[in-house]
């Protein structure tokens, strides 16, 4: 863009980096590094390379960009060894590329899954997270690296997102499959709008001389049952008398309910404050919400 004011690198170039890139406020050269820089849109310039090699970053120093942001996934599979390639390899090859270039910030966008508490209680920004060889001790390992590096540095731990075009839930809603209402299953989510909202929200309230804090939990304001979402979207999709109980959709991992209250200091303002007004604007917008969410 020939009017950017400052340019942005994306390390990973999916759907949130799609959304934060259209929601910036200031004028910005967006570029994403990515192995199929096509698919990105036309707000994104592509810079192709398997962000896991430290080759892909060859160009970082050259384009000297003002802010970093990091929205990653596993490589290769789900188990630690993906994490690593996937999160704490690119981290360290971004580090180790950026030579005397010092850019105003990193984004990297975390996990609330870091967090060690698994009994349903209540955490924060402050509370334990993972330090073992496990895939959230690889995720925590990624943030350490960045916090630690000699550059400011933001980590945006995100709750389980949705609001995409695919919907592992409602799928299982359709086959009638509910969590179990005991015991209690807590859940954390945001909305990706609200999660790409915030991340370009931080960004422009930078560029205009308020840099953000060292952590953020981006997640929205209702931790709530998982069995208590499942039947309020059983009942939004008129299959509320399909439903039945299975252990298999309450999952085996550990809990908690985590705090946004750094989030709304910030001044930022949810769009999708809890998990009815999400579903409920994404089932609106769609003449088979069973089939498409």
């Amino acid at each position: 863009m020939q009017d950017a004011t400052q340019t942005i690198l994306f390390v990973g170039s999916g759907d949130l980096a799609a959304r934060t890139a259209s929601l910036l406020a200031t004028p910005a050269r967006c570029i994403g590094l990515c192995r199929q820089p096509g698919r990105l849109p036309a707000t994104i310039e592509g810079l192709a390379g398997d962000y896991t090699r430290g080759e892909a970053f060859a160009a970082v120093s050259r384009l000297a960009p003002d802010t970093i942001v990091f929205t990653l996934k596993p490589y290769d599979g789900r188990d630690t060894a993906a994490y690593r390639r996937g999160f704490l390899a690119p981290v360290q090859h971004l580090l180790a590329a950026v030579g005397n270039h010092r850019p105003r910030r990193l984004l990297f966008v975390s996990s609330t899954r870091v967090y060690s508490e698994s009994e349903g209680a209540w955490v924060d920004e402050a509370a334990p997270v993972a330090d073992d060889e496990s895939p959230a001790g690889m995720i925590a390992a990624a943030e350490r690296a960045l916090l630690s590096a000699g550059h400011p540095a933001t980590i945006l731990r995100c709750a389980g997102l949705y609001g995409g075009s695919g919907g592992m839930l409602l799928e299982r809603i359709a086959r009638g499959e509910l969590s179990p209402a005991r015991p209690v299953h807590y859940s954390n989510r945001i909305h990706r709008d609200d999660a790409a909202g915030f991340i370009a929200w931080l960004i422009d309230r930078e560029q205009a001389g308020s840099p953000p804090v060292d952590c953020y939990n981006v997640v929205d304001d209702e931790p709530a049952p998982q069995s208590e979402v499942d039947r309020w979207l059983a009942s939004a999709v008129g299959l509320a008398d399909r439903g039945r109980e299975t252990g298999a959709a309450a999952g085996n991992r550990g809990h908690k309910r985590v705090r946004n209250q750094r989030l709304h200091a910030s001044g930022y303002e949810l769009r999708y404050p809890d998990y009815r007004s999400g579903y409920a604007a994404g089932l609106a917008q769609r003449n088979d919400p069973v089939a498409t969410c």
